[in-house]
């Protein structure tokens, strides 16, 4: 089935309960609420600070993540691990990759994951030697050391990548697409507001 962001965020904001079996055994809404939760927690004091030093949030800019990440959790392409066994073929899928992506950019302090994309051949890339690049867009939180944020973050990509999928990625692209002000950088813009 398919659930829309406002289903499973009224079942996130219900706290999950009364449980829904549905729901909880669905890969791709699970993916969705974890999508969810990371941004909820991630944009908590971003919106406050915002809400104290500026005009209202932009209500596009969070529908449109939102839609990336819905379009995102999908499953997508399968992506095969080596076989060592003939008689067992193990598998993940291009969703999974992409959530596991976004989980290691929520613990770059600044860094909010904005879309991943997988360009290469991702059947190939297991170990047969194909090419796959990583491109992570994200959003900046004002007054971070962005080159440290950055670096951070395609160190951490890659090496996740490497221990928990069949993937080598040949390059981790990042993309500042957005920088977020903080209160504090607001106030301290020199113009004395």
């Amino acid at each position: 089935m398919t659930w829309t962001i406002q289903q499973l965020s009224d079942y996130l904001d219900a706290g999950r309960s009364p449980a829904d079996p549905e729901i909880d055994h669905d890969a791709e809404a699970q993916a969705v609420l974890t999508a969810l939760e990371r941004l909820r927690s991630a944009s908590r004091d971003l919106l406050e600070r915002d809400a104290r030093t500026s005009a209202p949030a932009d209500e596009a800019w969070f529908d449109e993540l939102m839609e990336t990440v819905t379009r995102e959790s999908r499953a997508g392409r399968t992506i095969p691990y080596p076989q060592y066994d003939p008689q067992t073929a193990l598998e993940t899928t291009e969703g999974a990759v992409r959530a596991l992506v976004r989980a290691v950019g929520d613990r770059v302090p600044g860094i909010l994951v904005s879309r991943v994309a997988l360009h290469g051949d991702l059947v190939e890339s297991g170990g047969s030697g194909g090419t796959v690049v990583v491109e992570v867009s994200v959003s900046l939180r004002w007054g971070v050391a962005s080159r440290s944020a950055i670096d951070e973050l395609r160190s951490a990509v890659a090496a996740t990548l490497v221990r928990h999928t069949p993937l080598v990625p040949s390059a981790v692209d990042i993309v500042v697409a957005d920088v977020h002000l903080d209160g504090r950088a607001a106030a301290d813009d020199g113009t004395g507001s």
